[in-house]
């Protein structure tokens, strides 16, 4: 018999899971790296869900869980991972697709090429939606250092897309 609160728990496991897999997969850019980064989250957040005293917390909770683990990876490999050529796509309309590659690329390199810190600043805030609290959390690093590394990270984006002649669409500072 499952309780009520873990119950609660899987279901926002569940919801939460593809958001996890953009994470991931925007850090590391390798689609199988990715799934089991996701799926050792889930093994991880299960096993020691009962730590976590609120429910409503639960995404910072398992991102942070998730960072953690890439930390850990990067860690144990002695050699660069190299960029998987696959990207995750919503749809399967070929022209659709098509048109989106070249962009997808364009931003995919911008970054890929900044600091691995504003790299996950970055994602956490505009790909998984985090607040700068969460992001805080997640890193284990101040609030006041989220907002100036993302500042920075936005600018070197932005300067980067705009010299690729890529209009870049970014969203405002919260």
């Amino acid at each position: 018999m499952i309780f009520p609160r873990k119950r609660r728990f899987r279901q926002q496991l569940e919801v939460l899971q593809p958001v996890l897999f953009k994470l991931a997969w925007s850090w590391c850019h390798d689609q199988e790296l990715a799934n089991d980064l996701v799926q050792d989250t889930c093994q991880v957040a299960l096993k020691k869900y009962q730590h976590l005293q609120d429910l409503s917390k639960a995404k910072p909770w398992l991102v942070r869980i998730l960072a953690n683990l890439h930390i850990d990876h990067c860690r144990r490999q002695k050699d660069i991972i190299p960029f998987n050529d696959e990207y995750p796509t919503q749809g399967n309309d070929p022209a659709e697709l098509n048109g989106r590659l070249d962009d997808i690329e364009c931003v995919r390199r911008a970054i890929a090429n900044l600091h691995h810190d504003h790299r996950k600043i970055i994602t956490l805030v505009d790909l998984a939606e985090c607040s700068y609290a969460e992001v805080a959390d997640i890193l284990d690093i101040p609030v006041g250092t989220v907002m100036s590394r993302l500042s920075r990270a936005r600018t070197q984006l932005r300067s980067t897309l705009e010299s690729s002649h890529y209009k870049p669409m970014l969203r405002s500072v919260k």
